[in-house]
């Protein structure tokens, strides 16, 4: 059953949860703290009502995600510019599933399109002001529960004014490393005014430490299926061996690790893809708990249990 509320520690979000056997396997066997589901896999999914039951064996937070990030990619890729009139479908699309359907999430991602260009107007422009009327009729639908999201486009005035009407907000994925001490002084700035951070599509825990985010999700997890890669982002795969000592201790470390949850690792290799997705997910979840602040809760810097 869904969450209620802020998270009260640092979660790493399991994102790309679906209704696939491959994965929802794994995910019910060892019951994450939070996963997240993307609107664009629940769309017309006659298979939702069996994933929401499946989900709903234990006590986690669930987010749902607008899917509007692979919704632009789509256009962008092809080079078709973005018109307010092809937003406002998908937009309505959300709404309606979220009239059914939010009471089943604890927090519900904006439908944010701030970053990019909509009717030649370039960002900051028309984009932002969609997002705002999306923002009002989210919040109509879901009330406390939206979770809106900053975009460095929309300029450091958005972000006070977010983290002024907000108590829990998130970062987009539009960002790199030249940014990461500006990224570092937003965080920092929402924690003062007692506000909570997520971090959308971080990758990895190396990004956590950077940046003091509260929560952040990743679909990269899947990797260990994809190619072969697991938690600390150490590849294990029978295609390339270890070539350099650094990576014959990581791999050894990974084996050291894999051992100690009960595992043989063998199957990091030779597993099915649920097994391998185990593992994965109880490697991460492990490491989960070496990212958590320090006792004292009003500390927001980069500095961790250790």
């Amino acid at each position: 059953m869904p969450l209620l509320g802020i998270p009260k520690k640092r979660l790493f979000v399991l994102a790309g949860v679906t209704d696939c056997e491959m994965i929802l396997t794994p995910i019910c066997k060892t019951q994450p703290e939070a996963v997240l589901l993307s609107f664009l896999d629940l769309r017309n999914n006659k298979h939702w009502p069996q994933l929401r039951d499946a989900l709903d064996a234990w006590p986690h937070y669930r987010y749902l995600d607008s899917g509007v990030f692979t919704f632009i990619t789509r256009f962008m890729t092809k080079g078709i510019p973005m018109t307010r009139e092809q937003i406002r479908p998908v937009f309505e699309d959300y709404c309606e599933f979220l009239k059914a359907n939010h009471q089943h999430f604890s927090w519900v991602i904006d439908f944010d399109v701030d970053s990019v260009e909509v009717d030649g107007s370039p960002p900051p422009g028309l984009g932002v002001e969609i997002t705002r009327e999306h923002r009002r009729e989210l919040r109509k639908i879901v009330g406390d529960k939206l979770l809106p999201v900053w975009h460095i486009a929309a300029g450091y005035a958005a972000w006070k004014e977010l983290i002024a009407d907000y108590r829990y907000v998130a970062i987009g994925p539009d960002r790199n490393r030249r940014d990461l001490p500006e990224f570092q002084a937003l965080v920092q700035l929402a924690h003062a005014a007692d506000v909570k951070v997520h971090g959308l599509m971080v990758g990895t825990f190396n990004t956590m430490a950077r940046v003091p985010y509260d929560t952040a999700d990743s679909a990269n997890w899947l990797y260990a299926v994809k190619v072969g890669h697991y938690a600390g982002s150490v590849k294990y795969t029978d295609r390339r061996p270890p070539t350099t000592g650094s990576e014959l201790v990581k791999a050894c470390q990974l084996e050291e690790d894999v051992r100690a949850l009960g595992y043989d690792p063998s199957l990091l290799i030779e597993g099915t893809n649920e097994e391998k997705l185990e593992i994965s997910i109880r490697l991460i979840q492990q490491e989960q708990e070496g990212i958590q602040w320090r006792e004292n809760p009003k500390v927001r810097t980069t500095s961790l249990k250790g």
